[in-house]
């Protein structure tokens, strides 16, 4: 009977893992064939170390073992986008989590400022109770439902117009980081095709709305 139940185990463990190789395969083929009808370049693995390309964005510090892969990019114009496949482990390794995410993202070339604006949580909430740090805009609705941490108060401010926050409020839910000149969209499980056109669409709609004073020159002098 020990002898039945290894076997059946063992066999059940490599249906699982030829299971998840031909999803992960699957996946790989829709999103080629998506990208290469749209005009996007296309690459199952993304190389580059994404913390040191884009240093500051949390997302990619997190964890170990970090992988990104499925990569579509394109330019438009001044615009770099980027759209990939992003996971990685956390936890202790008695407790161990397997993290998946899609990811969005636009390098503008301009010089931005740090912040994240993301759906404001339970703990979020309990947080503030206790005196956690989280910028307080014009807009009762929207401090209700996001957390926006920043370094410079004054300028993401002016980001979070009111324009650009009643956009925030009917957009679809996701993390929004601002690092360097890079703008960030993620949301914690895979995109398909459509899901990846919908957030590529909400990124783009989000840069229309930044401000043009804030659309700053690299090179130009820096101001308080």
């Amino acid at each position: 009977m020990g002898i039945i139940l290894v076997v059946f185990a063992v066999a059940l463990l490599i249906m699982m893992v030829a299971y998840v190789f031909h999803q992960k395969r699957e996946r790989t083929a829709s999103l080629r064939a998506h990208a290469e009808a749209s005009g996007y370049d296309f690459e199952p693995e993304v190389f580059d170390s994404l913390e040191t390309r884009y240093a500051g964005v949390g997302l990619f510090g997190r964890g170990r073992n970090r992988h990104g892969s499925n990569l579509m990019k394109f330019r438009e114009g001044e615009l770099r986008f980027r759209m990939f496949d992003y996971s990685f482990y956390e936890g202790t390794r008695s407790n161990e989590s397997h993290r998946t995410f899609s990811v969005v993202l636009a390098e503008t070339g301009w010089r931005l400022r740090r912040l994240q604006v993301r759906p404001e949580g339970f703990l979020d909430g309990l947080a503030k109770l206790v005196g956690a740090e989280d910028l307080q805009l014009d807009s009762v609705e929207f401090n209700q439902r996001f957390l926006v941490e920043t370094p410079h108060p004054g300028w993401a401010t002016e980001l979070l117009h009111p324009k650009m926050m009643d956009y925030l409020l009917q957009a679809p839910p996701c993390t929004i980081e601002i690092v360097g000149d890079t703008v960030v969209f993620y949301v914690n499980y895979h995109l398909d095709s459509p899901g990846y056109l919908l957030y590529l669409a909400h990124l783009k709609k989000f840069i229309r709305l930044i401000p043009e004073e804030l659309r700053v020159d690299p090179h130009a002098e820096p101001s308080d």
